[in-house]
């Protein structure tokens, strides 16, 4: 399949929770995850856990090793019990994870607190990988405003702003002052702000994601095919932009990555999140 016409779903969860840590989904099974994706003709799905913490990321390592190819995985770090730069990059390379994920939310940090964050940023920053950042114009933790100082404390860094902020103009506004963001449209609630969003940015920065299984993959595609555009600006949307993000060439299905089956961070004991 040519890159020109991969669909690539830029977020999704995957995990299993225990009773006791709640939650409105305690599993979410990459088979489950799979079937979606056939139904909905998607490719390719970049999957985070459903919470942070060790545990759940390796959940999510497990179905890239079942699944490469189909499924990429983002490992969702908490800041605050994060390793080093060092052990960061060797759970990102030999765990076969493609990016890193933040909520702000969950941890209680500030995503514009750079000295927490730098060790991180320094990490993904070496490997040309992309940072996803759950942002909302309601919280002062995620919002725009706030991603937009780490985009320029780090312009070399591809940072997809989650949920366009909340669907938020300014989420657009700070989009278009630094090349390095990119907007992902789950949860977004009008396809009006998408569509000005491809307006004043271009449609190369503009990315879909659906927030399976917590919002209904079908709307949120929906959002996406009912917009008055160019149907290379929606290949672009669908799967395309992602695709030249994580620098996946020739084909649309990557070839599945070298993932060591076991890797050892400092150990994370935060469990919080959705």
């Amino acid at each position: 399949m040519a890159v020109s016409s991969v669909r690539i779903d830029a977020h999704v969860h995957l995990g299993r929770r225990e009773a006791e840590e709640g939650g409105r989904y305690p599993m979410i099974s990459s088979e489950h995850l799979i079937t979606y994706m056939d139904r909905l003709g998607i490719d390719m799905s970049l999957a985070t856990s459903l919470a942070s913490g060790l545990r759940h990321n390796q959940y999510v390592q497990e179905a890239v090793v079942r699944h490469g190819g189909r499924i990429l995985g983002f490992y969702w770090v908490n800041p605050r019990s994060a390793p080093g730069i060092e052990d960061m990059v060797r759970i990102l390379t030999r765990g076969g994870f493609r990016g890193v994920k933040l909520r702000p939310e969950s941890e209680g940090f500030r995503i514009d607190n750079l000295n927490l964050l730098a060790p991180i940023f320094e990490a993904v920053e070496g490997l040309g990988a992309p940072v996803y950042i759950h942002s909302s114009y309601e919280s002062r933790l995620s919002a725009p405003e706030a991603v937009e100082r780490v985009a320029e404390a780090f312009p070399d860094v591809p940072i997809l702003i989650g949920h366009m902020g909340g669907g938020s103009w300014s989420a657009v506004r700070v989009a278009g002052r630094w090349e390095n963001l990119y907007l992902e449209t789950s949860g977004a609630k009008s396809p009006r702000v998408v569509l000005e969003a491809v307006r004043a940015l271009g449609a190369e920065r503009v990315v879909y994601g659906s927030d399976f299984p917590y919002l209904r993959p079908e709307a949120e595609r929906a959002k996406i095919e009912c917009l008055r555009i160019p149907e290379e600006d929606r290949e672009l949307i669908m799967g395309r932009n992602m695709a030249r993000i994580l620098r996946i060439e020739a084909r649309g299905r990557t070839q599945p990555p070298q993932v060591s089956r076991v890797f050892t961070p400092a150990p994370d004991p935060s469990s919080s999140g959705a």
